[in-house]
């Protein structure tokens, strides 16, 4: 009931300081100081309130998000309403921030003598995995875009299921990493979902390049090969991954020379690096995975890089999932919902399969939870949202609607992820806060 209280006084603080800055028109900076306090207070509660329904605290902060963005409440009232599209917008930096220091705490999560044992389970639920839900989304696609897209050849038809199928496949890292965070998770279920969603990341980004060029020799007419789209991803791909290896033997010899203020320089590397990532056509991603990889498997500082992150964790997963909500899209949920729930479903159930077939070569592995390591792979984020901007940049006319359907796919598989993830976890014994 206090939890309660303290909320209705929040949105009603809300509701005054907006009030009053429609009157004096506040600055952009102002509105987003006044989101980043409304969200480390009420999205903590929101959390704390679905830990008692036991579901993780990161769904609670996505449904906070989701409710006093732009599209619920915002659509309701404007005086309401923390996340408008303004603040969303100036949000983000806070956003790659964030995004930065969870992927070094991906990579500081994924040390060799655990990876080892259980490489030739990761390899084959990876392989089985891409190979089902690509094939098996496509297919799908292919025999109901008529239904959804209206009339088009069989050439668009096998385009639009070539970019479908390569988008079901990707996962979050960034949402593997806080559950296991959360649930204070460690063992092989942990360590597979975990491998298998960085793994996949990096394969995925290959199958887009080759499928997005098939795809626009599909779908648009007289489209020659375009080699430089393939060059473009080749360099994003092992690019970040070659700077992030630099980056990080750059910070083992500031660790073992300087040492000091080591959470505040992994701040700062966090935000430069996916900004400039950005600016370079890098995945600021892989770039903090594979340095955060490098500390942890290459020096005798991987307990300290995981220290120092975990100083940022609580506040960082706030604001990076309670953002993530706020930018989940209403209106394309609404208009895409049929054909989104049949890709959901169809991802749902082909990656089940995938991961049943890989989950035979698991060897030794404890048999009890093999039927439910498939659920920590349900959700979805920023590689996916990605993709779908690349989309419907690269796709005339077609590749817009396409965008908003894998967007409302998203809507639903960010939110439902976490709690299957949990939920596996918890099978497998490996819950332990």
């Amino acid at each position: 009931m206090r939890q309660l209280l303290v909320l209705l006084l929040l949105v009603f603080l809300v509701f005054a300081v907006n009030e009053a800055g429609s009157v004096s028109r506040a600055s952009a900076a102002d509105s987003l100081v006044l989101a980043l306090g409304f969200t480390l207070l009420t999205s903590f509660i929101v959390g704390a309130f679905a830990l008692k329904l036991g579901t993780p605290m990161i769904t609670g902060y996505l449904l906070a998000g989701l409710l006093f963005g732009p599209h619920i409440i915002g659509a309701l009232s404007q005086r309401l309403t923390v996340f408008s599209e303004e603040v969303l917008l100036n949000f983000r930096l806070v956003d790659s921030l964030a995004l930065g220091l969870i992927a070094f705490a991906a990579g500081g999560e994924l040390k060799i003598q655990r990876l080892l044992p259980r490489l030739k389970t990761i390899g084959w639920v990876s392989a089985a995995q891409v190979l089902f839900v690509f094939v098996g989304v496509g297919a799908s696609i292919v025999l109901l875009a008529p239904i959804f897209f209206g009339d088009m050849s069989l050439a668009e038809r096998f385009g639009i299921a070539l970019l479908l199928g390569v988008v079901a496949t990707a996962n979050s890292p960034a949402t593997v990493v806080a559950v296991m965070n959360e649930c204070g998770a460690k063992g092989p279920m942990s360590t597979i979902v975990l491998g298998i969603t960085v793994l996949k990341d990096a394969l995925v980004m290959v199958l887009f390049s080759i499928t997005l060029i098939a795809a626009r020799m599909l779908t648009i007419p007289g489209q020659e090969p375009d080699l430089m789209l393939g060059l473009r991803v080749f360099w994003e791909l092992f690019g970040s991954i070659g700077i992030g290896i630099a980056l990080g033997w750059l910070l083992v010899q500031y660790i073992e020379r300087v040492g000091a203020e080591l959470p505040l320089l992994l701040l700062a590397l966090s935000f430069v690096s996916v900004e400039i990532g950005r600016e370079l056509h890098l995945s600021g991603i892989l770039t903090n995975i594979a340095a955060g990889f490098y500390v942890q498997n290459f020096s005798r500082h991987g307990s300290e890089l995981i220290d120092a992150l975990e100083q940022y964790t609580l506040p960082v997963f706030i604001i990076f999932f309670t953002v993530s909500g706020a930018k989940i899209s209403v209106p394309a949920l609404a208009a895409m919902w049929p054909v989104a729930l049949v890709f959901i479903a169809a991802r749902a159930a082909f990656t089940w399969l995938g991961t049943g077939v890989g989950a035979r070569a698991m060897g030794s592995d404890p048999p009890s939870w093999k039927g439910h390591l498939w659920l920590g792979f349900i959700a979805q984020a920023g590689v996916s949202l990605g993709l779908a901007a690349e989309i419907g940049r690269s796709i005339p006319e077609i590749g817009a609607s396409i965008q908003t359907l894998i967007i409302a796919a998203i809507a639903v598989n960010q939110i439902v992820g976490p709690i299957t993830f949990k939920l596996a976890l918890s099978r497998a014994g490996e819950v332990r806060m």
